[in-house]
This record gives structure tokens, sequence and C-alpha cells, in this order.
């Protein structure tokens, strides 16, 4: 459980306070945190590569509880998981924490338990940001023993600027493509960003399903070109 364990509130990817949420906004990672005035921090990193922390939601006002959820790789011949690999944000009345990241290489996943990278939610009455969800990928020879819905990245809920869903990325090693998956069933509704900042073109050759009601997904920015 790694959940808290992530860039602090103030701060984002690299460590910095450049280009991390400000104002009333949570943190971002793979979706976008929420936002009731200022900006959210950018997405950042591969999907099928989870590799960083979650950023911490705004530290404006005095906020200094909010971070993002940490970093699991785990790599195993065979992996029963009955309880919990977690990477949330953190929770709580002011500008939430990011969801963080996991990556999990195995030949054989079984269990009943479940991976989380989920933003933080905020309980503030006021209406203050939520985290976004962070990145989860899963990359298994066998995944039969397992339920694959127990993989999520939600975004944190608010009363008015929740998170958006994060991703959850599934690779049968036995196969060449994986399937990217956007699901905010469940979670908050902000939206998810395909692409990242400064960047002109985005190609991907995984499969992509979205899903769920609360779940929106636009391009990171306009004039970004997008190859499915």
């Amino acid at each position: 459980d790694v959940t808290g364990k992530g860039y602090v509130a103030g701060r984002t990817v690299g460590n910095t306070t450049a280009g991390a949420s400000t104002e009333y906004s949570g943190g971002s990672y793979g979706g976008l945190g929420g936002s009731r005035s200022g900006v959210a921090n950018a997405v950042y990193g591969d999907y099928a590569d989870p590799d960083d922390w979650g950023s911490g939601g705004s530290s404006a006002y005095g906020s200094t509880i909010g971070s993002g959820g940490g970093l699991v790789r785990l790599r195993a011949g065979q992996l029963r998981l009955d309880g919990q690999l977690l990477a949330n944000g953190t929770s709580w009345i002011g500008q939430a924490g990011s969801g963080g990241g996991i990556c999990v290489e195995v030949t054989e996943l079984s269990g009943a338990g479940s991976i989380r990278a989920d933003g933080g939610s905020s309980s503030g009455s006021g209406g203050v940001g939520s985290g976004g969800g962070g990145r989860a990928a899963v990359y298994a020879g066998d995944y039969s023993g397992f339920n694959l819905t127990n993989i999520r990245a939600l975004g944190g809920s608010a009363s008015t600027a929740p998170g958006a869903a994060g991703t959850v990325y599934l690779r049968d090693t036995n196969e060449a493509l994986g399937t990217l998956v956007i699901d905010g069933t469940s979670g908050g509704s902000g939206w998810t960003p395909l692409g990242l900042a400064g960047t002109n073109w985005l190609s991907i050759e995984d499969l992509v399903v979205i899903r769920g009601g609360p779940t929106r997904v636009t391009l990171e920015h306009a004039g970004l070109a997008v190859r499915f």
C-alpha cells in the first residue's frame, strides 16, 4: 500500500512546483484532477509502463495533505493476489492527490484481490478539486484466475470538481497487442486527456476501450493528431 506516498501537495512530475496544480485543483497523472479554480497539472507518463508517482493537489490556501499515490513495480513468476495493491491519492477535505503508478509483470495472475491507482476524493463542501486517476499496467501470460474489473484507476469524487479516470493497460504476453481501458464507472466524471503536453502526434497501436457513464475523454490539446 503506497497510498499517499507520491509527490506531496504542490508538487508534480520531477518533484517540482513548476507546472503543479494551483488554487482549488486536485493532482493529475493518468486523468486530470478536478479544478474549481486555477489549473490542474498536466497528465504525464506512459500508460503501458507506469514508472512515476502521482501528483499532489494544490498546496494553496494552507493545503498540505493531498499527496499523490506512490509507485509499485512487481515482477514474479506467479502472483496469487487475494489482498490489494494500492497506489491511491490522498483523500481529504481539500485538494486531493492523484492516483500513482502500478506495473505488474507475471506469468500467471490469480486470486480474488484488487489493484487500485485511484485519485483521492475531496469532501470539502466548497467543491474543491479531487485527484485524477493514476496509471496501472498488468502483463500476464494467464489472467484466467483473476477478475480484470478489479484493476482500476478511478478519478476521485467531489461535489463540483471531480477527478477523471486514469488508465489501465492489460497485456496478454502471448499476444502482440494489449488493451488500454479508460473506465470511470463509480468514480469521478472529470476529463481524461489522450496524449501529452508538448507533443503534436499520438499513435496508439493497442486496442482502446472507453466505458462507463461518467467517463469523458478528450485530446490533451488542440491540434494533436491521433492514430488508433
